[in-house]
């Protein structure tokens, strides 16, 4: 499924880092931030790996927004049982990610986390769903 033109009531951008180039933003992955300034405050030295960056280190976000807003996907299986459709439960909406929790270490980020909402906010984000969490790597 096709999905058009981010709408223009949409600010913010598609932020780089470290393993995360900007050019995997699209239509449907349209806004990505971090905001891991307050940790830099607290700790040191920040958690060295993917530290300035939004990307998926442990695999938790990624699963959840395919829930919330994965795109159809026919002919799929679970090592084929049970072929069909798979689709997140909103296939069409747009996902725009604010990382702010790096680790468990880090679940005292109280600044990137109220810096992330009121960016979302602000950003024009209609719905926020937070899914944090520190399992370890996939």
């Amino acid at each position: 499924m096709a999905t058009s033109n981010v709408p223009t009531k949409w600010k913010g951008k598609c932020a780089g880092g470290q393993d995360f180039n900007s050019s995997l933003c699209n239509s449907k992955l349209v806004r990505v931030r971090y905001f891991n300034e307050g940790l830099r405050f607290k700790i040191d030295p920040l958690y060295v790996q993917f530290n300035d960056s939004a990307r998926d280190v442990t695999g938790h976000g990624t699963h959840c927004s395919s829930i919330a807003a994965g795109n159809y996907l026919d002919g799929v299986s679970y090592f084929g049982y049970g072929l069909g459709t798979a689709k997140g439960i909103a296939p069409r909406a747009r996902l725009a990610v604010y990382k702010v929790l790096w680790s468990k270490e880090h679940l005292n980020n109280g600044a990137g986390i109220t810096a992330g909402i009121d960016k979302a906010i602000a950003d024009g984000v209609d719905v926020i769903s937070a899914s944090w969490s520190y399992a370890a790597s996939l």
